[in-house]
Protein backbone atom coordinates (compact mmCIF):
# COMPACT_ATOMS: atom_id res chain seq x y z
CA UNK A 1 0.00 0.00 0.00
CA UNK A 2 1.29 3.93 -0.92
CA UNK A 3 0.18 6.60 0.96
CA UNK A 4 0.71 10.32 -0.34
CA UNK A 5 0.41 13.85 0.67
CA UNK A 6 -0.65 16.55 -1.40
CA UNK A 7 -1.46 20.59 -2.08
CA UNK A 8 -4.87 20.99 -3.01
CA UNK A 9 -4.94 23.36 -6.31
CA UNK A 10 -8.77 24.00 -5.05
CA UNK A 11 -11.30 23.25 -2.07
CA UNK A 12 -13.82 22.28 -4.71
CA UNK A 13 -14.58 18.33 -4.34
CA UNK A 14 -15.67 16.81 -7.28
CA UNK A 15 -16.96 12.98 -6.49
CA UNK A 16 -17.94 10.45 -9.56
CA UNK A 17 -20.54 8.95 -6.96
CA UNK A 18 -19.44 5.75 -7.95
CA UNK A 19 -16.00 5.03 -6.33
CA UNK A 20 -16.17 7.96 -3.82
CA UNK A 21 -19.72 9.22 -3.03
CA UNK A 22 -18.99 11.71 -0.93
CA UNK A 23 -15.94 13.95 0.60
CA UNK A 24 -15.34 16.67 2.73
CA UNK A 25 -12.04 19.20 3.79
CA UNK A 26 -11.84 19.52 7.75
CA UNK A 27 -9.94 21.38 10.05
CA UNK A 28 -7.15 20.53 12.72
CA UNK A 29 -10.15 21.13 15.25
CA UNK A 30 -12.54 19.38 13.89
CA UNK A 31 -10.47 16.16 13.22
CA UNK A 32 -9.19 15.95 16.75
CA UNK A 33 -12.79 15.45 17.82
CA UNK A 34 -13.16 12.62 15.85
CA UNK A 35 -14.39 9.39 17.04
CA UNK A 36 -11.63 6.21 17.48
CA UNK A 37 -12.04 3.64 14.31
CA UNK A 38 -14.64 1.28 15.45
CA UNK A 39 -16.45 3.12 17.70
CA UNK A 40 -19.82 2.62 17.78
CA UNK A 41 -22.08 5.82 17.14
CA UNK A 42 -22.79 9.00 14.91
CA UNK A 43 -20.18 11.07 13.12
CA UNK A 44 -16.87 10.81 11.96
CA UNK A 45 -14.11 7.90 13.15
CA UNK A 46 -10.51 8.37 12.36
CA UNK A 47 -9.07 5.32 10.56
CA UNK A 48 -7.56 2.18 11.97
CA UNK A 49 -4.46 3.25 13.96
CA UNK A 50 -2.16 0.70 12.37
CA UNK A 51 -3.20 2.40 8.98
CA UNK A 52 -1.08 4.41 6.23
CA UNK A 53 -4.48 6.75 6.20
CA UNK A 54 -4.07 6.45 10.21
CA UNK A 55 -0.52 8.41 10.16
CA UNK A 56 -1.09 10.70 6.95
CA UNK A 57 -4.02 12.18 9.41
CA UNK A 58 -1.77 12.53 12.03
CA UNK A 59 1.30 13.32 10.47
CA UNK A 60 -0.46 16.44 9.16
CA UNK A 61 -2.13 17.32 12.39
CA UNK A 62 0.94 17.61 14.33
CA UNK A 63 2.46 19.62 11.15
CA UNK A 64 -0.46 22.36 11.47
CA UNK A 65 -1.67 22.57 15.02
Amino acid sequence: MLGFRARAETLDIRVDGVEIEEAYWFEVEQLQEFGEWGDAGEGFCLPRRDSIARYLVESWIEQHS
